[in-house]
C-alpha cells in the first residue's frame, strides 16, 4: 500500500504500565512502508493530539469533580448542563445532561464552524467569555435529535467545557495545569498549544496541515478559542501520553470510586466517561483482539491510544496524517495502521 503522509511524522510507544515503554518511529515499525531516514526519537516529536484532549484533559478534570462529589456515578451523569449554563434554559438543550455530552449521546451534530471567519484571530482581542458566547450562540442554532443515539460530537464537548469553566470559574488551561500539579506531573508536558513550553534541545513540533503554522492546533474552532478547548488543543509526545496513562493507572487504583469512570457497563453504547471503547471486533481501530475493559481514544490528526486497566498493557500511536493535508486516503491509511499496531499489541507479538 502506498502510504501518503510523511513517513518521518509517526511514532509509537507500548508496553506495560509501570515499566519503561518501548518506542519506535513508523519507519521502524513498518519498514516496508516507511523506509526513509533519518528517524526522530519518539520523546522529542511533539504532536497535535487532537481529540485525545477530550480524555486526557477534559475527562480527567471531570473525574476529579466526580471524586470530590457526594454523588454516585449515575447521579453525576444526570447533572443538567443548564445548572451552570443558564443560557441553555428555554432551548433544545435545557434538559441536556453532563453524561449525554460526555458520552456523545446528546443528539447534537458532530461539528460546525462556530467562528467566522474560520481561524479568526479575535481571541487575541476578546475576553474568554466573549469567545464562549460566540461558540454557544452557534451551537444553540442547532437542533437536537430526539433519538439519543451515539453521535460523536465536538459541539457537545464544547458545552461540556463551558460547563466546567463556569463551575470552576477558571479556564481549562489553568485547571489542567492545576490537575497536573496535584498529580505531580511535569508542568511542561501535555500542554495547550498557546502556552509557553520549555523546549528541550532538539524538540520538534510536528506540523499539521501545511496551511497552518508549525505548532498551531489543527482544529479551527480550537484555534479561534486561543488554542484552548475541551475537545482539542493539547500537544505532546508519545512518552508524555504514556506518563499520563501511568498516572491514571495509579490514580484509579488509589481511589476506588474512580472505578466507575474506568469500568464501562454492558449497556454502554460506545463511549463511557469520555473514553472510547473498542466496538465491533471486525472494524475496531483498537485492534482485533482488544480485551474486555479496554479504553482509549482516537484523534483526527492521526493520534490514538488504548489501555487495558486490568492487564496494564497500553499503546500510544501518534502521527501527522493530516500533513501536508488531510484526505480520505490518509484517513483510510491511519485506520489500517492503528488496527494493525494494536492487534499486534494485544496478541503479544510485540515483546513487552
Amino acid at each position: 500500500m502506498d502510504v501518503q503522509f510523511h513517513p518521518y511524522l509517526g511514532h509509537a510507544c507500548w508496553g506495560k504500565i509501570g515499566q519503561t515503554p518501548k518506542s519506535a518511529s513508523f519507519a521502524k515499525l513498518w519498514p516496508e512502508l516507511f523506509s526513509l531516514k533519518p528517524e526522530l526519537p519518539a520523546d522529542i516529536a511533539i504532536y497535535d493530539l487532537a481529540s485525545l484532549t477530550k480524555v486526557i484533559c477534559t475527562s480527567s478534570l471531570l473525574a476529579s469533580e466526580y471524586l470530590k462529589s457526594n454523588l454516585g456515578w449515575e447521579s453525576f451523569l444526570n447533572l443538567k448542563l443548564s445548572d451552570e449554563i443558564p443560557e441553555l434554559k428555554n432551548t433544545a438543550f435545557e434538559q441536556t445532561t453532563l453524561g449525554e455530552v460526555w458520552e456523545h449521546r446528546s443528539g447534537v451534530r458532530p461539528w460546525k464552524a462556530c467562528f467566522s471567519p474560520q481561524r479568526s484571530d479575535d481571541w487575541k482581542r476578546q475576553k474568554r467569555s466573549e469567545l464562549w458566547s460566540t461558540a454557544l450562540n452557534a451551537i444553540l442554532k442547532e437542533s437536537v435529535s430526539a433519538e439519543k443515539k451515539v453521535i460523536y460530537s465536538d459541539l457537545g464537548f464544547l458545552l461540556l467545557g463551558l460547563y466546567i469553566e463556569r463551575k470552576k470559574n477558571a479556564d481549562l488551561s489553568s485547571l489542567w495545569s492545576e490537575w497536573k500539579q496535584n498529580r505531580n506531573l511535569p508542568h511542561d508536558i501535555l500542554t495547550y498549544g498557546t502556552e509557553e513550553r520549555t523546549h528541550q534541545k532538539g524538540e520538534l513540533l510536528v506540523p499539521t496541515e501545511i496551511r497552518h503554522g508549525q505548532g498551531q492546533v489543527n482544529d479551527d474552532n480550537t484555534w479561534s478559542m486561543g488554542g484552548v478547548a475541551p475537545h482539542a488543543g493539547l500537544f505532546g509526545s508519545c512518552h508524555e501520553v504514556w506518563r499520563w496513562l501511568e498516572e491514571i493507572q495509579t490514580w484509579t487504583t488509589e481511589n476506588k470510586k474512580l472505578k466507575d469512570w474506568i469500568t464501562p457497563h454492558p449497556q454502554v453504547l460506545r463511549f463511557h466517561g469520555g473514553w472510547d471503547t473498542p466496538g465491533e471486533p471486525e472494524t475496531t481501530q483498537a485492534g482485533a483482539q482488544a480485551p474486555a475493559g479496554t479504553l482509549g481514544h482516537l484523534g483526527f490528526t492521526g493520534t490514538a491510544f488504548w489501555w487495558n486497566p486490568k492487564s496494564k498493557l497500553a499503546g500510544v500511536l501518534l502521527s501527522a496524517r493530516v500533513y501536508p493535508e488531510h484526505s480520505p486516503q490518509t484517513q483510510a491509511q491511519i485506520r489500517m495502521l492503528r488496527r494493525e499496531f494494536f492487534s499486534w499489541l494485544w496478541s503479544a507479538q510485540i515483546n513487552v
